[in-house]
């Protein structure tokens, strides 16, 4: 399973790769029904009412509780062995609190990094050339023979 993360805009697209799609979001939009993971969001006085700076060091502290193992299975659970994404509603360059526990996660061996569709696309065709392209036969050794 490979964890990315996103934004709402991009569900369809996510959804068109088969990569399972999880709100990470205080509040998810009016038409959301897929699943949410509310204890990885934001509380509301940080959307609301924090500096960047109070935002950042309330949600490294979030970040920190995070049982790394216990996230890792619960999103295979949710994703029921697809990829999934975090998503929230920045776009990829806006501060977000997506890019902190993707940073987090990162540190702790636990590769996510921002979807993208070409390359996403890329390395599918990638590993289906692969699995379909027999492995190079090795040919024999030759056998050495002597003068004597």
């Amino acid at each position: 399973m490979k964890i990315f993360t996103s934004y709402f805009g991009n569900v369809g697209t996510l959804k068109r790769c088969g990569i399972h799609p999880i709100s990470i979001a205080r509040w998810s939009p009016r038409n959301w029904d897929g699943d949410r993971l509310i204890w990885l969001a934001p509380t509301p006085y940080m959307v609301k009412e924090a500096s960047r700076e109070e935002y950042i060091r309330m949600y490294k502290a979030i970040c920190q509780s995070v049982n790394i193992e216990s996230l890792i299975r619960q999103l295979s659970m949710i994703g029921r062995g697809s990829d999934v994404a975090l998503l929230c509603y920045e776009r990829p360059g806006d501060f977000c609190h997506r890019h902190m526990l993707a940073e987090y996660l990162t540190d702790h061996g636990i590769t996510v990094k921002e979807f993208n569709e070409w390359e996403y696309l890329q390395q599918q065709a990638q590993a289906q050339q692969a699995a379909q392209t027999p492995p190079p036969q090795k040919r024999p050794e030759p056998e050495q023979l002597t003068l004597f």
